[in-house]
């Protein structure tokens, strides 16, 4: 049996490794230099010794820890002004060895913060920046970002309760708490922060923004609250700006979080629906009680209904819409009146819970939103389950909007819209079954599969490209996948100013997309294929992903 220490050794090599300026018979002729490390395999040889903690299996030790964040918020959204106000209450659970003297919160949203744009703008010039990195690393300068109105921290218990406000510090994308006391092992400390800012059409983060569709506002909230940066046993707190490029790393916790909107608005969000009754009319518990009992997509709320008073309770004040998740790591929503909404069930067994399964798009998305979306939310349960463990939280959603392709716990953003007349290629109906198994296939890497993805794209984006070749195969075998063939990727594997995959997300300025998302999945395809043959990888792969999960 092959050793763990052996495949990590493989998949280094078939993974990590970048061009050098020898053929391969120069490099197995030439001497080595006693004074460099010329092993393929340097990169792992140089990783710290095994501890308590991780060990040198690639597991969890037996004093692993994590910590825990547990969030409580009351939000609102005003679609006159496009502002969000919420207020939220997070307990954060010390489960580290360390006394902690602060806290880190990440405030991405002050990425498009007239202050932040400027400091990134004063940086050294970049060389040869695509537009869409100048997008994300020079923004055009606007007053946005999270306006801060309460900071405090919960002091004493019982009747002895009260908040202090403290002397935080906001250092462009991040905020620094100072606690009163020093948070002890094993302690927990709660902190109160209220907040507001005005939702853009373009943001400069990529992910949540607004759009103007033909029946009115479309809201996609994402990175909208302020979350508690991660401290671990790697990096202390991770405290990398949120320059665009480099994503998320994230403490898993408990989500309460109430949504006040419009009346004639539809919601959708991270977690459990609580209160169906208040929020969706009777015919619409009906068919969604009936949707999820077959996995053949069905409407909640049909094409012609939008827009329309029957599609909404009684009455014209606005509603909140309340939400519950346990062990994730983020919370977005979607908000408008503009919806079409189909949904289905799925189970990977006949008697096993069913997973809810929704697919809510404007009038706009269709035909091919109906057609494509939720079907294609299920090749991604079947694929990613049996490749790397069943799906565990209670619904997957995926919502069509001004974000072509991002991912939160339980929803996607995906684009991909047909022609003003309705009429759509072929290649944008595989463009759309691509990105959602894409997206949604991100809650298994790494939503759940935590991997830090502000400093490692491949980690996420990698892996998780891996898993959408396959799906997109069992989908239809001749599926003209982009990433997974090693074909695909010849030129640039010739290119000798690629950079190493363990290059840190935002300063990979050269083809981004195919080192963090195609060479890996070229590499792990290769390793399945033709290295460790099927068997053994998906043993090994599949140990990985469950044991980090």
């Amino acid at each position: 049996m092959v050793s763990a220490n052996r495949i990590a050794r493989v998949v280094a090599l078939m993974v990590c490794l970048t061009p050098v300026a020898l053929t391969a018979q120069q490099w197995l002729d030439a001497p080595p230099n006693p004074k460099t490390n010329q092993s393929s395999f340097r990169a792992l040889e140089e990783w710290p010794d095994p501890t308590e903690t991780r060990t040198a299996s690639g597991a969890p030790g037996r004093r692993y820890w994590q910590q825990q964040v547990d969030y409580r918020i009351t939000a609102s959204l005003d679609t006159t002004t496009h502002t969000v106000t919420g207020s939220e209450r997070v307990t954060y659970h010390n489960n580290s060895p360390d006394r902690l003297e602060y806290l880190w919160f990440q405030l991405d949203q002050n990425i498009d913060d007239s202050a932040t744009s400027r400091a990134i703008q004063s940086a050294p010039a970049l060389p040869k920046l695509s537009e869409q990195a100048r997008q994300f690393l020079l923004p055009d300068l606007f007053d946005g970002g999270h306006k801060l109105t309460r900071v405090q921290v919960v002091t004493g218990a019982g009747r002895t309760t009260r908040l202090v406000d403290v002397p935080y510090v906001v250092h462009g994308t991040e905020l620094k708490i100072p606690l009163l006391t020093p948070l002890a092992t094993g302690g927990s400390v709660v902190v109160e922060i209220d907040w507001h800012f005005v939702v853009l059409e373009t943001s400069q983060n990529g992910r949540g923004a607004r759009e103007k569709v033909r029946d009115g506002w479309l809201y996609e909230m994402a990175q909208w609250y302020p979350r508690a940066s991660v401290y671990d046993d790697v990096n202390g707190w991770q405290t990398d700006q949120f320059l665009g490029q480099g994503e998320f790393y994230l403490n898993f916790g408990r989500y309460d979080v109430a949504i006040t909107v419009p009346h004639d608005h539809l919601v959708q969000a991270t977690g459990t629906l609580l209160n169906p009754v208040e929020v969706l009319t009777p015919v619409q518990r009906q068919r969604l009680a009936g949707a999820l009992a077959s996995e053949t997509p069905q409407f909640i709320v049909r094409l012609e209904e939008v827009m329309q008073r029957s599609a909404r309770p009684a009455g014209s004040a606005p509603i909140t819409w309340r939400f519950h998740a346990d062990s994730v790591r983020d919370f977005a929503w979607v908000s408008s009146k503009t919806f079409v909404w189909d949904a289905a069930g799925y189970r990977y067994r006949p008697a096993a819970r069913v997973i809810e399964m929704h697919s809510l798009y404007p009038r706009d998305a269709m035909p091919l939103w109906d057609k494509v979306s939720t079907r294609a939310i299920a090749q991604t349960m079947k694929t990613y389950g049996r490749l790397a463990f069943e799906y565990p939280y209670t619904k997957a959603v995926n919502v069509h909007g001004p974000v072509g392709g991002m991912e939160y716990p339980m929803i996607a953003f995906c684009g991909a819209r047909p022609a003003a007349d309705g009429s759509f290629t072929p290649e944008l109906e595989r463009r759309l079954i691509s990105v959602t198994i894409h997206e949604v296939g991100h809650n298994w890497f790494p939503m759940i599969v935590a991997s830090d993805e502000r400093k490692w794209t491949w980690m996420d984006e990698g892996i998780n490209s891996f898993l959408q070749y396959y799906a997109e195969q069992e989908w239809d075998p001749t599926y003209p996948s982009r990433r997974g063939p090693a074909k695909n990727i010849v030129a640039y594997m010739k290119d000798p100013d690629q950079v190493p995959v363990m290059t840190e997300s935002d300063v990979i300025h050269r083809q981004f997309g195919n080192n963090g998302y195609g060479k890996p999945a070229v590499g792990l395809v290769m390793l399945r294929e033709q290295v460790l043959g099927p068997t053994l990888f998906d043993q090994a792969f599949a140990g990985y992903a469950r044991r980090w999960a």
